[in-house]
């Protein structure tokens, strides 16, 4: 679920590993959500633990391949606008938590 993240998973650009450069592309994408895709890298996720932070990559990675499954069966993903985002994350606060 796309709220795990927080809202839209930013595609950032290629940057040569260990440099100044594509540490500061990670942390404009990861403003305001939990996950980016860094450009030729792949996913980064974090998390207030280990455990967390995997669990916002597995999502993605799992995001990643129904979008890249529908469209190689010729469907085309219905992307929620940016309204519909943050009301599915306003609720996912408190989702799965009782009372």
């Amino acid at each position: 679920m796309i709220a795990l993240v927080g809202g839209d998973v930013p595609c950032m650009p290629y940057a040569t590993f260990g440099t100044a450069e594509l540490a500061e592309s990670a942390v404009r994408g990861l403003q305001d959500r939990r996950a980016c895709l860094l450009g030729n890298h792949g996913v980064m996720a974090i998390g207030s633990t280990l455990a967390r932070a995997h669990a916002v990559a597995v999502e993605v990675e799992n995001l990643a391949g129904e979008y890249l499954a529908m469209l190689s069966a010729g469907l085309v993903p219905q992307l929620l606008d940016d309204a519909e985002i943050q009301k599915v994350v306003a609720k996912f606060t408190d989702y799965g938590r009782l009372g």
